[in-house]
């Protein structure tokens, strides 16, 4: 997977990672209480709590300071709910700090309706879940990584389950589940520990 991390904003995103791009939220605005969905318009990240705009190291992120903090997008009725390639794809600071149980996903009480990463857990493993929570089935997960300023990405399609870091394979299934569909809400670090986000996209 190839990234821009241009500091200044890209406009819609393009290239082959766009086809079939339903949301993305790349934090270039520097100021106010949301970051603009760059491919439709009308999924804007809004400020929940009190997340700050801050500079990363190759320009503006939103900086998460409290486990109450975090970026609402709306329900996740626009999510996709079959193994056809659907894809996450976060650039996020992990380290002894910033440490995100749950970056990202509606945390929907119904298990089967689930979309969600813990980036790591408490365990300090790396969890994919897609449609519940059972290893192999609808479950990747990846041990004993180390983390630092990290481009994820999340996949289930023909090829399986895949969690990818830094254009690296870290653990993969031949599992192709599907999900129910939610309208929880679709939130950004939700229930989760400080952490710094750069770009998501889906």
């Amino acid at each position: 997977y190839r990234v821009s991390r241009r500091a200044e904003h890209p406009g819609r995103p393009k290239g082959p990672l766009s086809v079939g791009l339903i949301w993305a939220l790349l934090p270039f605005e520097r100021r106010g209480t949301t970051t603009a969905d760059l491919v439709r318009g009308n999924r804007p990240g809004t400020f929940n709590g009190t997340p700050a705009w801050s500079n990363g190291p190759r320009g503006p992120v939103i900086s998460f300071g409290a486990t109450t903090d975090y970026l609402s997008a709306g329900t996740a009725a626009f999510l996709p709910t079959t193994a056809n390639f659907s894809t996450v794809l976060s650039w996020r600071k992990t380290d002894g700090t910033n440490r995100n149980s749950n970056p990202f996903g509606e945390l929907a009480g119904v298990i089967a309706q689930r979309c969600q990463v813990h980036l790591p857990y408490s365990d300090g493993t790396v969890y994919f879940d897609y449609g519940g929570s059972t290893n192999g089935v609808t479950r990747v997960q990846a041990a004993s990584l180390t983390f630092g300023d990290d481009i994820w990405v999340f996949t289930v399609g023909r090829r399986g389950m895949e969690i990818w870091q830094n254009g690296y394979l870290r653990a993969s299934n031949t599992a192709q589940p599907t999900r129910t569909a939610s309208s929880a809400g679709w939130n950004i670090n939700k229930a989760s520990s400080p952490g710094d986000l750069a770009t998501t996209s889906g």
